[in-house]
């Protein structure tokens, strides 16, 4: 070989080790980088693990709150109403005693005689003045009468060991006549209970069928005319362009002070949402902010090698264009060479794209 060919020679093999060198500082760089964005992902991630952590004990925080809140009101509830029964116990026992004190006094102050005065109003309101009298009564004396009741009602029977048995049997058909006198009077009365229903259904069927019937020749609303409230007075056109759609309550609030309350219920409500989306804005634009400024790191990295990349891949163009072994190469075998360079920046532009697909 020629001094012309080995110096060719030693100049391609120098330029191939070049090109090693530096794709070997390129693979360094771009695992260098993979693993910086790896450890910045895994922080990220973290973060949100923390955060969603945080969240998730503040949510169990509040909530124990909220059931110990909702305990200590069932218990003070409980207690209040304990209370008030108690002091109703006390109150009951303090009218009885009283009403013991009162109805002892009058018996030992009354006549021994009764000169009873009947007229006809009497006679009438008798009924109503025993039933009022009924309700009058303690817990005490009604037990006492229905006792008095049962004893006067429930005979003994005269049972003893020297009946025969025709007197027994004698016994038991009279009680078995008493029983079923007994079953026939109640069956008469629920049959005259459930008769005297179906009038009053029947009635009040009629009633409304009138009711309806001069309604619809006054021209008014049936069921105003079937409440138990006189129909309402219109004050105003139906055909008015803007109805008022609130309620006899609203509108008579407004003359207590009810607008003043509204606009502040109004602007306590626009408050606590603001308040809301602020902090779920402020949530996401911190994690936007943490998203973007990855973004950028990566962009200006990205631009930086791929400066340092041109920078050289044109160095390496020139010295090889401008070298003598280079000018004495066929034009085929420089085309070649140049194809090689265009598709080594082409891969190294996939890579990047391929990067930024996985990493979103």
């Amino acid at each position: 070989m020629t001094e012309a060919e080995l110096a060719i020679e030693e100049k391609l093999r120098k330029k191939r080790e070049e090109q090693e060198q530096i794709w070997q500082e390129y693979l360094d760089m771009r695992e260098k980088q993979r693993t910086k964005e790896e450890d910045d992902l895994r922080k990220l991630k973290e973060r949100q693990a923390q955060r969603a952590e945080q969240e998730r004990l503040m949510q169990e925080m509040r909530r124990k709150q909220e059931e110990t809140r909702q305990r200590e009101l069932e218990e003070r509830r409980r207690k209040e109403a304990e209370a008030k029964r108690k002091r109703l116990e006390d109150a009951e026992k303090k009218r009885l005693v009283m009403q013991e004190a009162i109805r002892r006094r009058d018996e030992e102050a009354k006549r021994n005689f009764i000169v009873p005065k009947r007229t006809a109003d009497a006679a009438q309101s008798g009924p109503m003045i025993i039933g009022m009298r009924d309700v009058m009564k303690t817990k005490e004396q009604l037990a006492d009468d229905k006792r008095i009741a049962m004893k006067y009602r429930l005979k003994p029977l005269n049972i003893g060991e020297g009946l025969r048995t025709a007197e027994i049997k004698k016994i038991v058909n009279d009680l078995w006549s008493n029983i079923m006198q007994l079953e026939s009077d109640k069956y008469d009365l629920e049959e005259e209970q459930r008769r005297q229903e179906y009038h009053l259904k029947e009635l009040m069927e009629r009633q409304k069928q009138i009711n309806k019937n001069k309604s619809l020749k006054m021209g008014l609303d049936i069921e105003d005319m079937s409440s138990n409230v006189p129909p309402k007075v219109r004050l105003a056109s139906k055909y008015e362009r803007k109805v008022d759609r609130r309620s006899f309550k609203e509108k008579t609030s407004l003359f207590d002070g009810g607008y003043i309350e509204g606009i502040s219920k109004t602007k306590e409500r626009t408050w606590e949402d603001k308040e809301s989306d602020e902090e779920d804005t402020e949530l996401v634009d911190k994690l936007r902010g943490y998203v973007e400024e990855a973004k950028q790191e990566r962009r200006n990295s990205q631009q930086k090698q791929q400066d340092l990349l041109r920078r050289r891949s044109s160095q390496m163009s020139q010295s090889s264009q401008s070298s003598p072994a280079y000018r004495s190469q066929p034009q085929q075998q420089r085309r070649q060479q140049d194809d090689e360079e265009e598709e080594y920046e082409e891969e190294y532009e996939e890579e990047e794209y391929t990067d930024e697909e996985v990493e979103e």
